[in-house]
């Protein structure tokens, strides 16, 4: 885990977010504050911000809107808190690129094992793959974090660009769910089949000639997917 991380803590609610910010500080990270949406990106925009936690119900900038935000230009890890415990307020929030949902009322120091766990991580396996793939068609620029379709450059969500790095860097054998959810979401997330679905689906719109009739992404039943190059 890095030293001196910092993490900004982003809730309206002052009760929740002092808890926070003393449970955080005691374990030695250095702790911004946010009461708004707005005041949370800029706060991003002028620090050096390892882990965002963030609220979604906020007056005004609600946090789903503050994380696609986030999404546009940044991989900031984001861990999402809520006092809705609909599946659904999860799943779009796994959609948007968070890295992990909690909800309101936590224990702090199960907060803090959610933080320490995705510090530590590190880089994931999958980014030393640094590559080019190029067949004319598609093109990526692993090293650069760049895709490009016929010529012209494509923006993917996060996890969406997470996941055709990690395919298209196992060329030669099977990626299982498995491996998939727990490389990309992490252990928490391993039985998560569906949040993978829909990534897979996500990224064929973006990339294949004909999402239904996919050619790059292929899958493996009972298994996984496998990219097929195109030769």
């Amino acid at each position: 885990m890095m030293k001196q991380a910092n993490i900004l803590v982003v809730d309206d609610e002052e009760d929740i977010r002092e808890a926070i910010k003393d449970s955080l500080s005691e374990a030695d990270f250095n702790v911004y504050k946010a009461t708004t949406g707005d005041e949370a990106l800029e706060i991003v925009k002028n620090n050096a911000i390892n882990l965002v936690i963030l609220d979604i119900n906020m007056p005004g900038l609600d946090g789903f809107s503050v994380l696609r935000r986030l999404r546009q230009s940044d991989s900031i890890p984001v861990i999402m808190l809520s006092v809705r415990q609909d599946e659904t307020d999860k799943l779009e929030a796994i959609q948007l690129g968070a890295d992990d949902y909690l909800t309101k009322p936590f224990i702090v120091e199960n907060l803090l094992k959610h933080v320490k766990a995705i510090l530590q991580r590190g880089p994931r396996s999958f980014t030393k793959h640094i590559y080019v793939y190029d067949d004319g068609y598609l093109k990526i620029d692993a090293k650069n974090r760049l895709i490009f379709k016929e010529g012209r450059e494509i923006k993917l969500a996060p996890k969406e660009y997470d996941l055709l790095i990690l395919l298209a860097g196992n060329t030669q054998g099977i990626v299982t769910y498995d491996m998939l959810l727990r490389q990309i979401w992490g252990e928490e997330y391993a039985d998560a089949k569906y949040i993978l679905q829909d990534h897979i689906n996500r990224l064929r719109k973006a990339i294949e000639q004909e999402p239904h009739k996919p050619q790059y992404i292929i899958n493996v039943p009972k298994a996984g997917y496998r990219f097929k190059p195109n030769s």
